[in-house]
């Protein structure tokens, strides 16, 4: 009978064992026209945050979500409803003014997953006209920023900032980080703060619009962009 029991048992604990973690993601996208010149203030945004010049008159913001659930039609629903739950509300506040804010469902149920505590990701792209205003309030994680001849303002707490520019860099930059340090391509000062801080300036022509990046723990990259030769 022991024998017996035990083959049961045996046979029995495939039945038992709990379904393979299985990835589901959600990608969603929209687009709103924008003012030549105007301003593109982001807040609220964790994980990975791209920001792309281009030639389109409109914002687009695309933004992937992404966790892992249990592979069973319950645990795949469930994932989805949770991801259907983090959202993005662009504000019109005039002509020339959008607001992208993230919605979450429970800031400590997001902000932990994406400080390395569970397994949600967030992936932002989002394409501005090039000479747009930027202003970033982005919580935690990477921003990336390229394709761009505006005012920009961008900041996070813990990550870092790559920003890429061409090699006859329009720009007047102000970098600096609390716990980290800075690189540029560029000519520039750099100041060592308390042996664990940074900071960085770059002057250029009076005109130029000015970039102001802001890093708590982590580092900032400033970047050449080699030019593109025409065709022949």
């Amino acid at each position: 009978m022991r024998t017996l029991a035990i083959a049961v048992l045996a046979l029995g604990l495939p039945l038992l064992a709990k379904a393979p973690l299985q990835e589901t993601q959600i990608v969603t996208s929209e687009h709103t026209d924008l003012a030549p010149g105007g301003a593109v203030r982001v807040n609220g945004s964790m994980g990975q945050l791209d920001v792309e010049g281009w030639d389109q008159p409109q914002v687009e913001i695309t933004l992937g979500k992404s966790t892992f659930r249990r592979g069973t039609p319950k645990g795949v629903e469930d994932a989805k409803q949770f991801l259907n739950r983090i959202q993005i509300k662009v504000e019109r506040k005039s002509a020339g003014e959008l607001l992208i804010t993230t919605v979450l469902p429970s800031r400590n149920l997001i902000t932990r997953p994406l400080r390395g505590m569970t397994d949600v990701s967030l992936q932002y792209v989002i394409k501005v006209p090039r000479d747009a205003h930027l202003v970033i309030h982005h919580d935690s994680g990477d921003i990336r920023l390229q394709g761009l001849t505006g005012p920009i303002e961008a900041g996070t707490h813990a990550g870092d900032i790559e920003m890429r520019l061409p090699e006859a860099s329009p720009y007047t930059i102000d970098a600096r980080c609390k716990v980290g340090g800075v690189y540029s391509d560029f000519a520039g000062d750099h100041r060592v703060r308390y042996a664990v801080g940074e900071r960085y300036g770059h002057d250029a022509a009076s005109s130029a619009p000015h970039a102001v990046l802001r890093v708590g723990v982590g580092g900032i990259q400033i970047l050449k962009t080699p030019a593109v030769a025409a065709a022949p």
